[in-house]
């Protein structure tokens, strides 16, 4: 009997610390995290957002490449999209495992030539992002991948292709 009664306040202490994880309000966050990736790309370059968005663990695995691991190399190859080329992504959706710490974000990407003023597509694909929970419970990128297939994705709006046509 007495053992039971220390026993029960120890369970009803483990319960209370055991909160479920709102897993659609975490995809919410997360999906709200890779567009700010996105807008960093956008902003700073895709090289300097990659290293501020992703684990230093991180793995990318290219279409069509050799995986590339640890985020400094990631960022490194980067280097070159910068200038009038940016690397920008729409995050589609996003889905977060029950523990709350391991998600994954998905979307359509495109790399933009911007010439006088007019975004021309140089390439686009579909990408996975997955993100883990790092430290300070802020999301980081622990894979990244996709593809590079033009012939499957659908043609860009008409205000985005040049003088002439495609």
């Amino acid at each position: 009997m007495m053992r039971a009664l220390v026993l029960l306040p120890l369970a009803c202490l483990l319960a209370a610390c055991a909160t479920p994880v709102n897993t659609t309000i975490q995809a919410s966050i997360l999906l709200a995290r890779d567009r700010e990736f996105s807008q960093a790309s956008e902003q700073l370059g895709a090289a300097e957002a990659f290293r501020r968005f992703l684990a230093p663990d991180a793995l990318q695995l290219p279409d069509g490449g050799e995986p590339i691991r640890g985020r400094d190399s990631i960022a490194a190859g980067l280097q070159k999209i910068r200038g009038e080329r940016v690397l920008r992504w729409f995050p589609m959706e996003a889905l977060v495992g029950s523990g709350g710490d391991l998600g994954y974000t998905w979307g359509n990407w495109e790399l933009v030539q911007r010439t006088s003023g007019v975004d021309v597509i140089a390439a686009r694909g579909k990408y996975v992002n997955v993100w883990r929970r790092g430290p300070g419970g802020r999301w980081e990128v622990l894979v990244d991948t996709g593809n590079d297939a033009p012939g499957s994705d659908p043609a860009p709006p008409p205000a985005a292709l040049p003088p002439g046509g495609p």
